[in-house]
């Protein structure tokens, strides 16, 4: 019996493998969450590739309560013709989600029972963009790579800033036509906006937005521009900063000192003191091109009157001070922390400790949950010791430094403190940015100011000083003097953690697309059909249960004599590997 049940399993797995070596390639995991939803709906009666291509832009049609679901525009490029590209219409994809009744739906009605959206008191808008890379980051031909724009809605709090579905897609576009435009993103960012509070069909701003499921079902909400939160690069492609080859590097203020160590050493700008300087500059653009470029040098901008901050239609809900939002995801995580990991593992180096050494035993230590997949002590192997010490700084993701730091923090009190004073200046200066670290990790629960958030960086760049170490203090130092402003002015901060997720949405869809010649049109299409489906889930307790599975017969039985019950039958016991857990808010 035992030999019978064996061949006719052998036979089955043949099968399988013959069916899977037939069919084209994708993963395993994929092909059984195919051939499960066959099993329960059976087959569709449509099919072919022609018919999901035809399914899906007749899903797409249907959103259309503020004018179709995608706009052509006209761009200036830096030849002066003109080319267009296609762009979401975010209040008929924002219509749409809603009416799917589902996760966005449920957010907007429970952000509407905490604070309703009047015309005096708007939800604002958080903007992200960004440049991602589908494909082989390798090629010589970087025909894939694209530029993309995303927008959530602040108000409805931190558990929708960290969900990469509620970041609505409202433009892709790819670089090589981006590098060829007049004002680079700043153009097509001023499109994307004009689209939403210029839009023929609504206001948002003034009349505002009605969102409706149903005749008993509806809701209006009124918009304005929040935030944009990028990184550094997408921050200057935006607005047209020059960055580091202009004399004023910073947008929201200018040094009153040569190197400045406190906020008080700052002059901070308003949103007047930006259009005021901005149209200086505008001004002056007929001078011989010699001059104009020395102004632009003097001023910080490079100035393009396609771009954002020359748009005049604009000016009424832009403000480029206010939604100027330092993200610390790029600024500490992968700026700053980076840096003084380095920093303080070199000082005890110095100091005669075997830290790189000593630090790949400490995290070996240390176990994280296993669905991270991610062994710290690998970071701290000889080769990767070997990149860290070239550039300076520790090479790795911004997802494992939030894992190592706490744990390496802990190894410096333990250990790093007791080498004596040679460290410890070098210790302070990393204990003082983990401090920086914490507070911004906690700055949405209430808890944390503005005023503690700039003590806090005043204090990373003075121990920088007296450790001696003011060589490492890279640009993005400079933001921490910021967060506290953004904090002050948005009472809360945005990371880019659920951007970058976003960005393998993206980066899926697109890796599939071979046909280059309609590649933004297919991206758009499979981004969006997905982004509707996934906005008819049900919204979840924001503390819920993940992956679960059958128990196994052992532990099954196990917990079955706990429960005494004397039917067996009744019982499916499941287990869960890992759960949702609820996102730093205010109590």
């Amino acid at each position: 019996m035992a030999e019978k049940k064996s061949l006719e399993r052998a036979a089955k797995l043949q099968k399988l493998q013959d069916f899977r070596q037939s069919v084209p390639q994708c993963s395993k995991a994929a092909l059984d969450a195919i051939l499960s939803r066959v099993e329960q709906d059976g087959v569709p009666e449509l099919h072919n590739d022609k018919q999901m291509r035809e399914a899906d832009w007749r899903k797409l049609s249907t959103a259309s309560e503020y004018g179709p679901l995608f706009l052509e525009k006209d761009i200036v490029l830096n030849d002066g013709k003109f080319a267009k590209i296609k762009i979401v219409n975010y209040l008929s994809l924002l219509a749409a989600c809603y009416k799917e009744h589902g996760i966005f739906h449920g957010l907007v009605r429970q952000a509407v029972l905490k604070r309703e959206s009047t015309v005096d008191a708007p939800w604002q808008l958080l903007v992200y963009s960004d440049e991602c890379w589908p494909g082989n980051p390798l090629s010589a031909k970087a025909e894939k790579k694209i530029w993309t724009v995303y927008i959530n809605i602040k108000q409805l709090g931190p558990r929708a800033w960290a969900m990469e579905d509620m970041w609505l897609p409202v433009l892709v576009c790819r670089s090589v036509f981006v590098s060829k435009v007049a004002g680079h993103m700043g153009q097509l960012l001023k499109e994307v906006l004009l689209s939403i509070f210029d839009n023929p069909f609504c206001k948002p701003r003034d009349l505002g937005c009605k969102l409706s499921a149903g005749e008993a079902d509806s809701v209006r909400i009124y918009l304005e521009v929040g935030a944009l939160i990028q990184d550094g690069q997408a921050q200057k492609y935006a607005y047209g900063i020059k960055g580091d080859s202009g004399l004023v590097y910073c947008m929201k203020c200018r040094p009153t000192v040569a190197e400045p160590t406190s906020k008080q050493e700052l002059r901070l700008h308003s949103d007047a003191d930006v259009w005021a300087s901005f149209d200086r500059m505008a001004s002056r653009a007929t001078l011989p091109t010699k001059d104009f470029e020395a102004w632009q040098t003097a001023t910080g901008w490079s100035y393009s009157r396609f771009g954002l901050l020359a748009c005049m239609a604009l000016r009424a809900v832009l403000k480029p001070v206010s939604s100027y939002m330092h993200d610390y995801m790029h600024g500490v995580l992968q700026g700053c922390m980076p840096v003084a990991m380095y920093v303080v593992m070199e000082a005890l180096k110095a100091a005669g400790l075997k830290s790189w050494q000593g630090m790949y035993d400490w995290c070996s230590l240390w176990f994280l949950p296993k669905a991270h997949k991610f062994a710290m002590h690998q970071l701290f192997e000889a080769k990767r010791v070997d990149a860290h010490r070239k550039a300076e700084r520790i090479k790795a993701p911004a997802s494992e430094i939030l894992e190592l730091y706490p744990i390496m923090k802990k190894y410096v009190l333990r250990i790093g403190m007791k080498a004596g004073t040679a460290a410890a200046s070098a210790c302070q200066a990393f204990m003082n940015v983990c401090l920086l670290l914490d507070l911004l990790l906690a700055a949405n629960t209430g808890r944390v100011t503005g005023c503690m958030l700039d003590q806090a960086a005043s204090q990373v760049l003075q121990s920088f000083r007296s450790a001696g170490c003011e060589q490492y203090t890279i640009k993005k130092f400079h933001w921490n003097f910021h967060y506290g402003d953004s904090l002050e002015q948005h009472s809360c901060l945005v990371n880019c953690f659920a951007c970058e997720r976003k960005h393998k949405q993206v980066v899926r869809h697109g890796e599939l697309i071979c046909n280059t010649k309609k590649y933004e049109d297919s991206v758009y299409r499979e981004l969006l059909c997905r982004q509707l489906y996934r906005m008819s889930l049900p919204l979840q307790p924001e503390v819920h249960l993940l992956t679960h599975g059958r128990c196994t017969q052992k532990l099954n039985s196990f917990l079955l004599s706990i429960l005494g019950s004397a039917n067996h039958a009744f019982f499916l016991i499941m287990f869960f590997s890992s759960c949702k857990l609820a996102t730093a808010s205010k109590p």
